[in-house]
């Protein structure tokens, strides 16, 4: 687009060229895909919970292995979080351990920079515990 812009006082005319892109470019389909392995109906306070998840190609739906993969769990809305490793396992999931201090509905998100998980990404898994 040409744009021009005009001030009125002090005096000011202006000229420029202006590209314009979409405001929601179209998503990238994701790198890796998360899902959960065998999740549990409902985690219980103050006990231990052992989470599996399989990273998954989504093009060849083969599991995919890093060294990276590090997992954030909170509790809604964000008054209680806790980041991990997460622990690689022989069958090619991987496994994150937390407790859940109180009732309420957690949230679980797994990052891995080399498998283009950013933190930020849209894949979570929701799990209440009661």
């Amino acid at each position: 687009y040409d744009v021009v812009f005009f001030l009125d006082a002090p005096r000011v005319v202006a000229c420029f060229g202006m590209n314009v892109e979409p405001l929601n470019p179209a998503p990238k389909k994701p790198l890796t895909r998360v899902t959960a392995v065998a999740p549990p109906q409902h985690l219980v306070p103050g006990q231990s919970v052992r989470l599996r998840f399989a990273l998954i190609d989504p093009e060849k739906g083969l599991p995919r292995r890093a060294t990276d993969v590090r997992a954030l769990a909170f509790e809604a809305p964000g008054v209680w979080q806790q980041r991990g490793e997460v622990t690689p396992l022989p069958d090619g999931t991987y496994a994150f351990e937390f407790v859940p201090p109180d009732n309420g509905m957690y949230y679980v998100w797994l990052e891995s920079e080399s498998l283009g998980l950013a933190p930020n990404n849209s894949q979570f898994l929701v799990y209440e515990a009661r």
